[in-house]
């Protein structure tokens, strides 16, 4: 796919200015060239591939949009979002490429893209209509980022809503090589962002970084828990007259505020109370997983109780 081609479909419901920039391996490798706007495809392959594409070099855009008549790449420059995006290093997870590939794969939402950088994978979840990028949005796109890089063991920098990230069609050549930058999954789904609010929400880690576990590798939170999900999961509901599950709904996406004001509110004794008792907010109540589950499974589960009981 050339380039021109890539960007057009990935910002296609979108009408701001799209960055593009070379930039060189190393500090002291060159100064940068930028562009900004929307214009020829056939100019702009041209420029990717015969001009920009050098040894030493790479070339990067802004996976949202600036304002019109804008060409500086910042937050504060950001005119609309356009999706979510996470990068996959395999250098900092405990997974071969290809089970990671297979467990992106396995999501209750699929990436809309799945690029190769050359060391990682980048995936992205698109939009069907980009959003205006005013303050709360981006704080709210950003808070869903973080999520999501928990979840497919990403990389916590990229975080951020004017990062720069490979262009497919051109190559990676750090350390010497030249790998090409490709696609290598291309879907036509596109979502709305509280659809993956919601499902991000719900979803525990399913790639894990160095030196942790994830839910499918844990027998106490993987054990009959849907692929790509996260919510609690119990086959005794209703064995004790009453609902098994949470009376209160978590927030699907709490604000790291919300969260240090509730363990604040809540003494280190209470909390070991609630876990004696089972009154975890977010654990499984019923009577039956209670008994059996015991308080040392309840401790390792971390309130993310999936019953694995029988009825």
């Amino acid at each position: 796919m050339r380039p021109s081609d890539f960007l057009a479909d990935f910002f296609g419901a979108s009408t701001g200015s799209i960055f593009l920039t070379s930039l060189p391996n190393e500090r002291d490798g060159g100064r940068p060239a930028e562009i900004c706007g929307r214009g020829d495809g056939a100019r702009l392959d041209e420029l990717v591939l015969h001009r920009w594409d050098r040894t030493g070099r790479g070339t990067f855009f802004c996976v949202s949009t600036l304002r019109p008549r804008q060409s500086r790449r910042s937050k504060e420059t950001v005119f609309e979002i356009t999706g979510l995006h996470a990068d996959v290093d395999f250098a900092k997870i405990n997974m071969e490429p290809g089970a990671a590939q297979a467990r992106l794969g396995q999501l209750l939402c699929l990436p809309s893209k799945i690029v190769r950088s050359g060391h990682g994978f980048h995936a992205y979840w698109l939009l069907r209509e980009a959003i205006p990028a005013t303050p709360e949005v981006i704080a709210q796109a950003e808070t869903l980022l973080r999520h999501l890089a928990d979840i497919v063991g990403g990389d916590p920098a990229v975080c951020e809503v004017a990062r720069l990230m490979r262009l497919p069609g051109s190559f990676n050549t750090k350390n010497g090589g030249k790998i090409p930058v490709e696609i290598i999954v291309d879907r036509p789904v596109r979502y709305d962002m509280d659809e993956l609010a919601e499902w991000i929400g719900e979803t525990r880690p399913l790639i894990p970084r160095k030196g942790e576990t994830s839910a499918a590798d844990n027998p106490f939170l993987g054990v009959n828990a849907p692929v790509g999900t996260g919510g609690p999961l119990c086959r005794h509901r209703g064995a004790t007259g009453r609902d098994a599950f949470p009376r209160e709904r978590r927030q699907l996406v709490p604000s790291d505020a919300n969260q240090r004001q509730r363990r604040d509110a809540q003494s280190g004794r209470q909390r070991r109370r609630d876990r004696r008792e089972g009154t975890d907010r977010d654990a499984c109540r019923c009577r039956a997983c209670r008994r059996e589950m015991g308080l040392a499974a309840r401790r390792a589960r971390h309130s993310q109780h999936v019953c694995f009981m029988g009825a």
